[in-house]
């Protein structure tokens, strides 16, 4: 018997079951048995028949294919408006979604005496005491000072899109930081970039955050600039980040912008030149439950054209921790330490990456700096944090008395959430600024910030 007819008897067994199944209705109790009796022999005897049929299969040799399964095609992944998230606009006919994000903010200041610059707390330019005459960090006095200033509202516009396997991200984001013209609100960019993520990572083009930073160690203050001695790496790049891997691991790469700085004490040691991109890179552990750490490097190339043609190797590391404990607590630590690297430090407001020695010869300066944050929520409405840092310069003989050398920084402040995304805080925060002299300035601020963000 062939297995042709051997499916053909078992299709006709089924038929008779199907059959025999809805004559029960119609029967006695004692044929209902019979019945299901009769149905119970057919079935076994089907059973056997589709045994036998496995078995002549298996004696031909075993060339004959399985039945193929039919498997819908995957879908392609499409942003609609079940997934568009807060404050997002579906365009339609399209498979993206767009959004534009004001966030105004106001700042109410009073400081001590002369901060050296009103709108931000940087404590590199607070003037010290007995500072020479014509000096750029002269203006020493006791007089307190007050400022408001809007210029920390912001901006934001971002899209996305699919395009294959890939989802492509533009974003745009700018605050109003420029004191260049020496108004009020100055427009500053501090993110233009588009990015593609997909199986094998992204890849970012355009100014944004480079590897050599970690935006989870900024301690949360209310002041813009925040931490004197933070990383803060912002040029145009092309980045490449690397997919997660092992435990919550992956690394980025990065050449960008150079922009470095000479000091230069008589003003005529020649012009920067950019030579090389800057190269920086990391290796990342991130854990929403646990927290962040990060080792981050950078090479750079600094070079000068003038009366003296030279360069010199510029490189810098920095680690970073950021455990958190529960939902309440979280740490932001920070270690970084280089020379020619003070150009990627948030105190970047004296020229401290290079400059001649007393043999004319370039050298970039050594930097070394460490900030420590803690933030505890009170409750869903009301957190704190208190920060502080130090940065330094180890200075050569050639640079001015007036030359940056050290700064400290340390901030508290209180938040009270008043309604989603509308933050009432005030904030306390101490500086000193040191020179090459030995000369020191303090200042203390308070401030208050009201900010609010639509989304």
């Amino acid at each position: 018997m062939n297995k042709t007819s051997l499916r053909n008897i078992s299709a006709s067994l089924a038929l008779l079951i199907t059959a025999a199944l809805p004559s029960t209705a119609q029967t006695s109790s004692s044929e209902v048995e019979q019945l299901r009796a009769s149905v119970k022999g057919l079935q076994e005897m089907v059973i056997k028949q589709n045994a036998q049929i496995s078995r002549l299969e298996q004696q031909q040799g075993g060339n004959t294919r399985p039945t193929p399964v039919a498997v819908a095609p995957a879908e392609p992944v499409v942003i609609g408006l079940h997934d568009i998230g807060d404050g997002y606009i579906f365009v339609p006919g399209t498979n993206a979604k767009v959004r534009l994000n004001l966030s105004p903010r106001l700042d109410v200041i009073a400081d001590s005496r002369n901060p050296g610059l009103n709108s931000r707390f940087a404590v590199a330019l607070v003037p010290v005491k007995n500072a020479p005459a014509g000096s750029e960090v002269g203006g020493y006095d006791s007089s307190n000072h007050t400022y408001v200033t809007g210029r920390g509202s912001n901006i934001t516009f971002d899209a996305i899109t699919v395009a294959g396997d890939n989802e492509i991200t533009v974003f745009y984001n700018n605050d109003f930081y420029d004191t260049s013209n020496g108004r009020d609100l100055g427009y500053r960019i501090n993110h233009l970039y588009a990015r593609m993520k997909g199986r094998f990572g992204k890849l970012t083009m355009g100014k944004t955050v480079s590897p050599f930073e970690n935006v989870d160690s900024w301690p949360a203050t209310l002041d813009y600039s925040g931490a004197s001695a933070k990383v803060f790496s912002r040029p145009s790049m092309l980045r490449y980040d690397t997919p997660v891997f092992g435990n919550g691991f992956n690394t980025a790469f990065a050449l960008s912008n150079p922009d470095a700085s000479l000091y230069s004490a008589t003003g005529n040691d020649g012009s920067v030149r950019d030579r090389l991109p800057d190269f920086s890179a990391n290796i990342r552990w991130e854990s929403e439950k646990c927290g962040s750490a990060q080792l981050g490097g950078i090479v750079r190339k600094l070079a000068v054209d003038g009366p003296v043609d030279d360069d010199v190797l510029g490189w810098g590391l920095s680690l970073s921790l950021c455990p958190k404990f529960g939902e309440n607590d979280s740490i932001q630590l920070e270690g970084t330490y280089g020379e020619g690297i003070f150009s990627h430090i948030n105190d970047f407001f004296r020229d401290g990456d290079m400059a001649f020695n007393s043999k004319g010869e370039l050298k970039a300066l050594t930097y070394w700096g460490f900030v420590a944050g803690y933030t505890h929520r009170w409750s869903p409405k009301y957190r704190s944090t208190a920060s502080y840092s130090v940065s330094s310069i180890k200075n050569i003989s050639t640079q001015a008395d007036d030359a940056y050398h050290r700064v400290q920084y340390a901030s508290v402040n209180f938040v009270w959430t008043v309604m989603p995304r509308f933050d009432v805080g005030i904030e306390a925060l101490y500086g000193k600024n040191k020179v090459k002299s030995g000369s020191s300035g303090e200042n203390v601020r308070v401030q208050m910030t009201f900010s609010y963000s639509l989304f």
